[in-house]
């Protein structure tokens, strides 16, 4: 089974920062997953994880080698309800939380904010590497089975360049940015998957 992100809902879309209830239900047969709330650049945001069924679209994933807890990743893609423009506030995020090998503990090691073009996002990236950049603080992690997540984080972004035949280096000149808040959400049975060794 192959599992997609819902990329309607990870590029350049947002809510307002004042449309504190999300329509429900959503369009088109879409079902909210997840949620942020917290803050982008000092602007407020709530973003929502969405998914359908039908055709087996999901932003919210969850990653299982063998049948241990102890090796897990989770993506994440949050956006727009679908009511509302992105002009209003353009912003979307994509996170990656995967198991620390050495503290067999939950790590997010990937943030991804996007605000108009999906080439050139704020990013943070704490893997060892190339695209290593920025600073991410995770906090007060909670997963329970079924798929739950919840937790809290910051991240000191820096604006990279990620377009097909360009060299992913920061872009000079560009101030980067600064997200925090809280994320919850539940995978669906259908957007697990379980790897065997």
């Amino acid at each position: 089974m192959k599992l997609l992100l819902n990329t309607a809902a990870i590029i350049a879309t947002a809510l307002p920062a004042l449309a504190d209830v999300i329509p429900d239900p959503l369009p088109n047969g879409f079902v909210e997953q997840g949620r942020f709330t917290g803050a982008i650049n000092g602007t407020d945001v709530t973003l929502i994880t969405t998914g359908r069924a039908e055709d087996n679209i999901s932003g919210l994933c969850l990653y299982r080698h063998g049948d241990h807890e102890q090796s897990e990743m989770f993506e994440i893609g949050a956006g727009s309800d679908f009511h509302h423009p992105p002009a209003e506030i353009p912003w979307s995020i994509e996170m990656t939380l995967q198991t620390d090998a050495a503290t067999e503990e939950l790590q997010l090691v990937i943030v991804k904010a996007f605000d108009g073009d999906y080439f050139t996002p704020l990013m943070a990236n704490t893997e060892d590497g190339y695209m290593k950049t920025g600073q991410i603080t995770l906090q007060n992690i909670d997963t329970a089975k079924g798929g739950y997540i919840s937790f809290d984080f910051s991240a000191d972004l820096v604006r990279r360049e990620i377009s097909a035949g360009i060299d992913p280096a920061p872009i000079k000149g560009d101030p980067g940015g600064h997200i925090e808040g809280h994320y919850e959400g539940t995978v669906p049975d259908r957007a697990t998957e379980t790897y065997q060794n």
